[in-house]
């Protein structure tokens, strides 16, 4: 019975350590992540639906997250994604999409979230990016 304590007692602290260390190397080097919203006139009928699929995207741990939509940024990384006063208008256009210039996040991200409620025919062409209906 001592020598099963005494390994009990080993392997708690051992496992306790170990996600311990994990938890601390994960915090100091997050996952960044771009999201970029869809914010054409195609997404008034959906756009009362953004701040809950904001909110259930940032819910990761282990991650900061980059807004922007396909016009232009709206904040850098950061721990909670904020639309702020967003609204849709003009037309959709995801043609510059990948363009450096237009999102500096984009060099430093790790994944790319679209949230969009284009037909798929129209994203088809974006790969390496996840696709999320509103």
């Amino acid at each position: 019975m001592k020598a099963f304590l005494s390994w009990l007692t080993i392997t708690l602290i051992a496992f306790g350590g170990l996600g311990g260390g994990y938890h601390l190397a994960l915090g100091g080097d997050p996952h960044r992540v771009l999201v970029v919203v869809d914010s054409s006139f195609g997404m008034k009928p959906d756009w009362g639906r953004i701040a809950r699929v904001l909110d259930k995207i940032d819910n990761r741990r282990y991650a900061q997250f980059a807004l922007a939509t396909e016009k232009g940024p709206v904040h850098g990384y950061e721990r909670r994604l904020d639309a702020g006063r967003l609204t849709p208008y003009a037309p959709r256009d995801f043609s510059r999409l990948g363009s450096l210039d237009r999102v500096p996040e984009l060099a430093g991200a790790e994944e790319f979230i679209l949230v969009t409620n284009a037909p798929a025919g129209e994203t088809g062409g974006l790969s390496g990016w996840t696709i999320v209906r509103p």
